[in-house]
Formats: structure tokens, sequence, C-alpha cells
């Protein structure tokens, strides 16, 4: 079996591009010159000797072969900049939003992009798993957009109420208010 080798230069948005695909890199390798080495089915990914990603080949062109571990542990996100890129990215830390990202796209054709990228940001302030019920629920509500998901994230971090205050709060809004005629005031004025 022959093996093919090649010299590229990764991207700062953790991607390497390999005959027509994007493969992801350990994002400690971005921007730097790689050894891409291509035997049987495998593409084999090395920083001078040492190997640093493994990928199955894509044979469809235009396809982003993604592992979720080459994005774990940067500090503040370098999320890619194309919409394609950005799709890839969202879809690893959401994997169900494909539904929400449809819609978005439809709503916010030119401002997908920026969405994404608000609702990525988002993951610096709340849990992915808040952030991710808050893109389940506003897809139910066909609500795409980041302020909707903020706006969800926002109501979800709020504590429920204890049974005590909702009881306080019921007898507030249901005691009776004593009705007085016009003239009642009038005479206070006077």
């Amino acid at each position: 079996m022959l093996e093919q080798s090649e010299t590229r230069k990764s991207s700062k948005d953790c991607y390497i591009s390999f005959e027509g695909n994007r493969y992801s890199i350990p994002y400690l390798y971005s921007c730097r010159d790689l050894m891409v080495k291509l035997k049987g089915d495998d593409l084999r990914i090395y920083y001078g000797d040492q190997l640093i990603a493994t990928h199955r080949v894509g044979y469809q062109k235009g396809q982003m072969i993604t592992d979720p571990a080459h994005f774990l542990g940067i500090p503040k996100p370098a999320y890619p900049t194309g919409i394609r890129a950005i799709r890839e990215v969202f879809l690893v830390h959401f994997p169900k939003a494909n539904p929400f990202i449809d819609g978005l796209v439809s709503s916010r054709y030119g401002n997908a992009r920026y969405h994404m990228l608000r609702i990525l940001s988002l993951l610096e302030e709340y849990p992915d798993f808040l952030v991710e019920a808050a893109i389940e629920r506003a897809t139910l509500f066909g609500a795409f957009g980041y302020g909707a998901i903020r706006n969800i994230c926002r109501q979800k971090e709020q504590p429920e109420p204890s049974p005590v205050e909702l009881i306080q709060k019921i007898s507030l809004t249901t005691e009776s208010v004593e009705e007085r005629s016009l003239s009642y005031y009038s005479e206070l004025e006077g």
C-alpha cells in the first residue's frame, strides 16, 4: 500500500485542507506547517514526528471532518469565520441543533452567521447543557435568534420560586380590594 505525504499549513480555525475536504486538528497546532500522510483510508496528520490527528478520508468533496476533542480546552473559543465552518463548530457543541440552524438560516438568512457566533459566545456565561436546552425550547416556538436563546438562558438561570413564595404571590394577586365611590375621594380633597 502506497503512502502519500504532503506538507500543509493549518488554518487559524483548526482545520487543514486536503484533496477538497477540511480536517480538524488539535487547536494547539493551528497556523503551523504539518505533514499529511495518506495511507489507505486513513489520513494521518503529524507535527514533526508527533502524530496529532487521524481521520477517515472523506471521498465526497467539500466535507468538513471534525473531531470534537480537537476543540476542547481552547481558552477563548477561536471560532471559524465561514458559515459552513461555524455550523460545524455549532453542531459540535449542540449536536441536536440542525432544526434550529435550518430555521435560523431561513428566517435570518444574511445574519445566521452572526446569530450562531453570538449563541456560541453564551458558552462563556452559561453551561453547555443550559444553552442547548434553550436552543431546543426556541426551536419549539420558532424563535430563531440570539436574543431568544439569551433570554431563555437568563430565565432558566433564575431559581425556581419556593412553594411559600408562590402562595404569597398568589395571595397578593387574589386579595380583594374595597370598592369606593368617587365621592369618597372628592371629600378627601375638600
